[in-house]
């Protein structure tokens, strides 16, 4: 039940399932109420690759008429946007004075475009901060130059006048996460206004201001395949402002993130130890959420992490062995992030006989495993499109042949209604000499698979789980 003043109304929409609000007017014509009743809300059970929260049920509610003043709908994207554009490009002489400072440190001197653009973001993610929210002087940019904090719309503010001040064309759009709700353009309210985005459409690619981890062309990427409040610019009669537009968010080519492994591993001529060369490089999504953040990590903490991406079941990583590629501010977005070391093997093989087993299938490292102990009832999030690239060299001993090559020779894929695989585990291995040669390459290229697909799609997630078992059994001759 939700009372307001009679002169205030509310709109509403409900979601799967949930009744639809009615309202009813006291005979007093002193109030109004907005009620609904459901006898029985279901939970979810919780469901690996899934978000529960889009499928529950819900109801969206706002204000939408103050009859006290006139019958027009209130709170309207038409009237978010109306009310934007001055607070977003009106600058005060002031506030101007502090942009042409803040431009002239974040210009790069790139005459690459997209290269320039990058470096600017990386410029204002580490020297800017979002961590107020108290109204108009967090909005202010010579507030935020100097104190170097704004407010969310403060931080959105200062990127766009900036890439402006700069010849940059950027489109702001608003949505909400995937983990929330899908974005429903049909119901006008500010509830799903939650997250800021801006388009180039000269590189065609969207940025998240307000998330530090995250670069140019790699937003956040809970909003990917979600409808926008796209926020149009528009001059009629020399007056500028924004109107709203609706726009479907591209998510971008699987490949763009990428978490490549080149191992080397050789055996020594009696069996008994084995040393690890490993070279891994992350890409886009992959690299992003440690890329930003690495330039400012302690020793401690760089060498925790470090441990946890050379984590191989039985391989003895030490740090001091690792090297980690230019981490400066610069590169962030820009190269891939890529570790290069020098690891101890030995725990991976065991002898029995004439025979020696190694660990192979740890060299992938932990993998997820999807077994479900309740029936699937929602489809699949994967959260975006990847690739995981493994290339495995076992350096074999004179004298030892492989006796189980073809375990290692695997072909899982999920296909769509068009017969095309659009997810898939495959594994190929060859012999060369006496180095044993195993190429896997594990791929999502999709953001959502439909309930159709579960069983098929985690048979692709189960079987680089599945893979992480398998050893490798050398025979002497």
């Amino acid at each position: 039940d939700v009372y307001s003043p009679i002169n205030i109304g509310f709109v509403s929409k409900s979601y799967n399932g949930f009744p639809e609000m009615q309202e009813k007017v006291d005979s007093t014509d002193e109030y109004r109420l907005m009620s609904a009743h459901n006898d029985y809300v279901p939970a979810f059970p919780e469901q690996g690759y899934s978000y529960s929260s889009p499928y529950e049920q819900r109801v969206l509610m706002s204000i939408g008429y103050n009859f006290a003043r006139s019958k027009a709908r209130m709170f309207t994207h038409a009237e978010f946007c109306g009310n934007l554009y001055s607070r977003l490009f009106e600058l005060d002489k002031k506030e101007q004075k502090a942009l042409n400072k803040i431009v002239k440190s974040a210009k790069s001197k790139d005459p690459d475009r997209l290269i320039a653009a990058r470096e600017i973001e990386n410029y204002l993610k580490t020297t800017y901060v979002t961590r107020l929210n108290l109204g108009d002087v967090t909005e202010n940019l010579e507030f935020i130059n100097g104190t170097k904090i704004g407010s969310d719309i403060g931080i959105v503010k200062m990127y766009m006048n900036v890439y402006k001040a700069l010849g940059y064309k950027c489109n702001l759009l608003m949505t909400c996460g995937r983990d929330y709700m899908y974005f429903d353009k049909s119901f006008n309210t500010y509830n799903q206004l939650n997250d800021y985005l801006l388009y180039f459409p000269e590189f065609k690619l969207y940025m998240s201001p307000l998330y530090f981890s995250s670069r140019l062309g790699f937003p956040d990427n809970m909003i990917y395949a979600q409808d926008a409040l796209l926020i149009k610019e528009t001059t009629i009669l020399g007056e500028t402002s924004f109107v709203p537009d609706y726009t479907t968010i591209e998510k971008p080519d699987y490949t763009a993130s990428a978490d490549s492994v080149f191992q080397v591993l050789t055996i020594s001529p009696d069996c008994k130890t084995a040393k690890l060369k490993c070279h891994r490089s992350l890409t886009g999504h992959k690299g992003s959420y440690i890329q930003g953040f690495y330039p400012f990590m302690e020793d401690e903490e760089k060498e925790e992490m470090l441990k946890e991406y050379f984590d191989y079941g039985h391989v003895y990583f030490n740090p001091d062995s690792a090297v980690v590629e230019d981490t400066s501010k610069n590169v962030i977005g820009i190269k891939p992030f890529i570790i290069d070391a020098n690891l101890n093997g030995s725990n991976l093989l065991s002898q029995a006989d004439d025979h020696v087993v190694v660990l192979v299938g740890e060299l992938i490292g932990p993998q997820a495993e999807l077994y479900d102990s309740v029936k699937r009832t929602l489809p699949i999030d994967h959260g975006y499109g990847c690739q995981y690239i493994r290339k495995l060299h076992i350096v074999i001993p004179d004298g030892y042949t492989v006796e189980n090559a073809s375990d290692f020779d695997i072909d899982i894929k999920l296909q769509n209604a068009a017969g095309k695989p659009t997810a898939w585990f495959v594994s190929k291995q060859r012999l060369e000499g006496n180095t044993f040669m195993i190429d896997i390459d594990e791929s999502y290229t999709e953001i959502k698979y439909e309930l159709a697909d579960y069983e098929q799609f985690r048979t692709v997630v189960n079987a680089a789980a599945n893979f992480n078992k398998i050893k490798l059994i050398l025979k002497k001759s």
